[in-house]
């Protein structure tokens, strides 16, 4: 008896978020204004993000045993990455 070839199945792709699909999960406006907060809370987390990995860099090269190119080179580049303004590194 000759076996039955497993029909191939494609996953459909999900459609990108535009910036108002955004604003309307998120519940703000899509004024300048909204813009701005919305933009300011994601640099307040992303700064807690940063703090963390700091942190996590520096009980790893405590606890790290020699040189680890690898762990110095995560840590160099979350070095640069800070800031207020757009385009910080």
């Amino acid at each position: 008896m000759a076996k039955k070839k497993a029909r191939k199945t494609t996953k459909k792709k999900k459609p990108a978020l535009t910036d108002q699909d955004v604003y309307r999960i998120f519940g703000v406006g899509t004024g300048s204004q909204a813009l701005r907060q919305f933009i300011s809370g994601q640099r307040r987390i992303n700064g807690r993000f940063y703090h963390a990995i700091d942190a996590i860099f520096d009980e790893l090269k405590g606890k790290s045993k020699g040189k680890n190119p690898k762990l110095d080179a995560a840590a160099k580049e979350n070095e640069g990455v800070p800031g207020d303004s757009p385009g910080c590194s």
